[in-house]
């Protein structure tokens, strides 16, 4: 019986363009076979549909902030800032690496057998291990982190573990890519989740009652997550054949998965270790601004190892080369505009959505923020070659270390710089993490990186940033016309600098604008 996954055929060399093919397909230089653009063109709409997705999920958070934090004490902010980025470690850490792991093994397997063992058989460890770690992980954030509020321990516990059992289900959507169903999902998600806890905090219920609200939400996606599991592969009882196969790759992932947690989220522990609970209520509005980035990051992250392992898997090497390539390009494209202008609008945008108080105090924390993030998606396009290969123990290993000096030099700065110190220590960490992983993974694949492309980008950046410069921008409609200013002025440098063309141009919008009238 054939035990393993993820076998690696070689097959034809593919010779195609990414973006721009009228035709439906284009002749390969192997003997006259032919590619069907239409899969890259569904991919594109699938990161379209995403983007929008998590667009609306960053909004969706970020009104929660002031409902915080004005005419709230800044403590009770900070204390709901802790148990939720506690909430996006735990999970993880106590499935073991196994819902991503899921993910990679599924992803173009034909074989239902094999999908529902691997499913059901994650599925069993993931409860087994959370139905034990859960409570104990909740006591221990509750009570040396969450100002020994142990009322909240057996809600927290709960809702540690139904979101690690979600994962499964998540990521299940995720390797047979069922976006829309995903897509969907997570937006009803935040949506409840925006009013049921913004209902919470302002009737007073507390921080308890907006964790009741989690539990109740996530208990609902938990039944349709599990529905959908059920009506695809019925119900079934794993043999727990691969096992140890998907461990083998799982477990190297929890120390990177760690580490980057450590990078992203343990700043706010130390903030408050060192200067208070309260400077994590200045610290978190600036920090989720600047992180606004993740939007265009968390599609990438979630197509893309289903994406390329499919592809990898099948042998069409240049397909994933191509993808990498340009993938990077039209990133880089979007998020450096949007670091300048994050740069200039910090202020009074934090002042919209906080108050005068925070935005004096953090609004500098916004563009080291916005640059970290930009940086952390480089990684996230690069080290999927990482995952390719199988080479989830490099990938562990650049997040220790990663970590470590992170975590060092927080140490040093946070007493003597406050929350700038902060944000200089998680720019210093994402800036060695995506330098080692770019290192590491171009030894193992080769693909073309467009340095002109990027410079391109940041001249008519820095333009844009210039002629904002003088504006003075108070109120959210001057906001939105120096958005609108500054897209035209940027995309207009690029047209005149030929980083994209005009066909080029089009076709983004035409999908864009198919995704907003939600067409095939």
């Amino acid at each position: 019986m054939e035990r393993s996954f993820g076998r690696v055929f070689k097959g034809e060399e593919i010779c195609t363009r990414w973006l721009l093919t009228r035709a439906q397909s284009v002749e390969c230089s192997n003997g006259g076979k032919k590619f069907m653009s239409s899969e890259r063109a569904l991919f594109i709409k699938r990161l379209g549909l995403l983007g929008l997705t998590n667009i609306i999920n960053a909004l969706v958070g970020i009104v929660l902030i002031p409902i915080f934090t004005k005419g709230r004490p800044l403590e009770d902010y900070g204390l709901w800032v802790q148990i939720s980025v506690s909430l996006s470690l735990i999970p993880g850490l106590a499935g073991l690496g196994l819902p991503y792991t899921l993910v990679r093994y599924i992803a173009g397997e034909k074989d239902k057998n094999k999908i529902r063992e691997a499913v059901y058989s994650i599925f069993f460890v993931v409860l087994a291990v959370n139905a034990v770690l859960a409570p104990l992980f909740a006591y221990l954030i509750i009570r040396y982190f969450g100002n020994n509020e142990l009322k909240l321990v057996p809600m927290f516990a709960a809702l540690l573990f139904i979101q690690a059992l979600n994962m499964v289900g998540w990521n299940y959507l995720r390797g047979i890519q069922k976006i829309k169903k995903y897509s969907l999902l997570i937006i009803l998600q935040n949506l409840l989740i925006a009013f049921g806890v913004g209902y919470a905090i302002v009737n007073d219920y507390g921080i308890y009652g907006a964790l009741l609200v989690l539990f109740v939400i996530n208990l609902l996606i938990f039944t349709i997550l599990l529905y959908e599991i059920v009506s695809d592969l019925g119900v079934y009882m794993p043999r727990f054949t691969y096992i140890r196969e998907f461990l083998r790759f799982g477990l190297p992932t929890i120390p990177g998965n760690f580490s980057t947690w450590i990078v992203s989220s343990s700043d706010r522990y130390l903030i408050s270790y060192y200067i208070g609970v309260k400077y994590v209520g200045y610290y978190n509005p600036a920090y989720s601004l600047g992180g606004i980035l993740n939007f265009i990051i968390a599609p990438l992250g979630f197509l893309l190892p289903a994406t390329l392992s499919k592809l990898y898997e099948e042998g069409k090497i240049e397909e994933v080369k191509l993808y990498l390539e340009y993938l990077l390009k039209y990133y880089l494209l979007i998020t450096i505009p949007t670091v300048f202008g994050l740069s200039i609008l910090a202020k009074p945008v934090l002042m919209i959505l906080s108050t005068q108080e925070i935005a004096e105090k953090s609004y500098l924390v916004v563009p080291l923020v916005a640059i970290s993030i930009l940086l952390f998606g480089v990684y996230v396009i690069t080290s999927h070659i990482l995952v390719l290969k199988k080479r989830t123990d490099v990938v562990a290993k650049i997040w220790i270390i990663a970590a470590v000096l992170n975590f060092l030099l927080n140490m040093i700065f946070i007493p003597k710089f406050g929350i700038i110190g902060a944000a200089i220590t998680t720019l210093i960490a994402y800036a060695f993490a995506t330098t080692a992983t770019i290192k590491y993974s171009l030894m193992l694949f080769t693909f073309t990186l467009s340095i002109s492309d990027a410079l391109k980008s940041l001249a008519s950046a820095l333009i844009m940033f210039l002629l904002l410069m003088p504006l003075k921008v108070n109120q959210a409609s001057e906001i939105l016309l120096a958005v609108a200013f500054g897209s035209a002025v940027y995309f207009g440098c690029l047209l005149l600098l030929r980083s994209i063309t005009k066909d080029e141009f089009y076709y983004i919008l035409s999908h864009i604008l198919q995704i907003i009238g939600n067409k095939k």
